[in-house]
């Protein structure tokens, strides 16, 4: 007979437990961890519980438009604050701080969606100072924390916050594969137990054979050693993607190469249509999506992710690219 659900779920969480604590400098303990479906969940349960209508959000502009929506959908009113190669502007919240009373602020530092830039260590110390004295939460999305192209890699806000102000969310979708939809929500215990309430009304028990198998990898170093093969590959898939983005769009685009992360940030020198390029694009046989599209009076610019793409596709994409931005110009 197999372990009862409930000591295959314990076996997990001190599995997860450990594996934060240590690749994150996490001082967490089980009590202080939720498991969910992947980063939506993330993002659902936590608007739920700490957010009422009328609280204000405030999130970075440009931001991550489903965040938004679930931010929205609670009652939530969102205040976009200016994003630059440091990341968030914590100055524009500090000033913000002072005129209304902020309840959230909505962060994804390693690495900032869609721009890809890292919020700075002296920004991080900043926000959490900004948190302590004016009483919000901050909810970090680490998202892609597990790659990082640089040798050395800021921790987590949560890892220095004492006083329980940061809630921190995860996933695996990225770090595995996207069928594996298992996500984590890091907070103070109180909140872990309301977030679990909730939690069991829309999913009751969860994913336990993703859990045990993942609980498994985590224990046997699967994971870890995972980590490094996938590190080395997408660090060569960015390299690859960034060398034919530079012969085929040099003269079109404005991009900083990414420190980490599996997408690259580009912004256009010439005002282009963005919908009418996808169109053109999907005709041979490449998809833009709408949602990583940009495009306002001051800003025409998407998010290419590279993750999937070999050398050969990645000229191959880039190269039907080229071809629908041309016929956009000319």
């Amino acid at each position: 007979m197999g372990l009862p659900a409930w000591r295959r779920k314990h076996f997990f969480k001190n599995q997860l437990t450990n594996f934060l604590n240590s690749t994150r400098g996490l001082r967490a303990f089980p009590k202080n961890i939720i498991t969910t479906r992947g980063t939506e969940m993330n993002l659902y349960l936590a608007a739920q519980i700490l957010l009422r209508p009328k609280d204000l959000v405030v999130v970075g502009n440009p931001s991550y438009h489903k965040a938004n929506m679930v931010f929205q959908q609670a009652g939530a009113m969102l205040k976009p604050v200016p994003v630059d190669d440091d990341g968030i502007d914590v100055e524009a919240i500090k000033r913000l701080c002072k005129r209304h009373p902020v309840k959230m602020v909505y962060i994804t530092p390693h690495y900032h969606y869609p721009t890809t830039s890292i919020l700075s260590t002296e920004r991080r110390l900043q926000l959490l100072e900004l948190a302590y004295r004016f009483g919000f939460i901050i909810l970090e999305d680490d998202y892609d924390y597990d790659f990082s192209f640089n040798m050395k890699v800021d921790l987590p806000l949560a890892s220095i916050d004492d006083k329980g102000m940061v809630v921190y969310l995860g996933s695996f979708c990225k770090t595995l594969a996207p069928g594996f939809r298992t996500g984590f929500i890091v907070g103070p215990e109180n909140l872990i137990k309301e977030i679990n309430k909730l939690k069991a009304i829309v999913d009751f028990n969860g994913d336990l054979m993703m859990e045990q198998v993942l609980g498994e990898m985590v224990a046997e170093g699967e994971l870890i050693r995972h980590l490094k093969k996938a590190h080395q590959v997408y660090h060569q898939r960015r390299d690859h993607f960034c060398n034919h983005l530079n012969k085929t769009l040099h003269s079109r685009i404005d991009y900083k190469l990414p420190q980490g992360g599996l997408a690259v940030w580009l912004s256009f020198q010439a005002r282009l249509n963005l919908s009418a390029v996808a169109k053109e694009c999907l005709v041979e046989g490449l998809q833009l999506p709408t949602t990583l599209l940009y495009q306002t009076k001051d800003l025409t610019a998407m998010r290419l992710g590279f993750g999937s793409f070999n050398e050969t596709e990645s000229i191959a994409a880039l190269t039907t690219l080229k071809k629908a931005i041309e016929a956009q110009i000319a």
